[in-house]
């Protein structure tokens, strides 16, 4: 099994996270090599429209990780570092449950290891929106402390 997470919109903090067999990711790396071979910004259309072929599941996590930690640094007048570090540990507790995972450069979790096929489906599919939604939003803020 295949399993990749991308960071795949800092903004919104939306996190894919997505598991693959073999023949899903040989379908994914001929949708690739259709699109022209990686994911760039002229790309992305291609492959964004045939990426629903794909039979993978995936996760959408929404977090607003750096909203959220500014806000919350903010109104208790901490430094936001130490926030970002208990948000990043939650989430390596949630997503980090069995072994390596491809992760995309600015995903920091323990399980990490460098990003390749797995990790580049889940940025396509994170940005295609294809997947369950899951808000976190709530659960982040209560965890630093934070107003909702």
């Amino acid at each position: 099994m295949h399993r990749g997470i991308a960071l795949v919109d800092w903004r919104e903090g939306l996190v894919s996270y997505i598991e693959a067999d073999d023949a899903a990711m040989e379908e994914f790396r001929r949708i690739l090599k259709l699109c022209g071979g990686s994911i760039e910004r002229r790309a992305l259309p291609c492959l964004k429209s045939l990426v629903s072929r794909v039979k993978v599941k995936s996760v959408l996590y929404i977090t607003d990780l750096y909203g959220i930690s500014n806000l919350v640094a903010f109104e208790q007048k901490v430094a936001r570092q130490h926030l970002l570090d208990k948000i990043w540990s939650y989430l390596d507790g949630l997503l980090c449950t069995s072994g390596d995972v491809e992760c995309g450069e600015d995903v920091r979790l323990s399980c990490c290891k460098q990003c390749g096929d797995a990790c580049m489906l889940a940025t396509v599919v994170g940005l295609a929106h294809l997947g369950v939604e899951v808000d976190l939003r709530d659960k982040i803020r209560s965890l630093l402390g934070g107003e909702s």
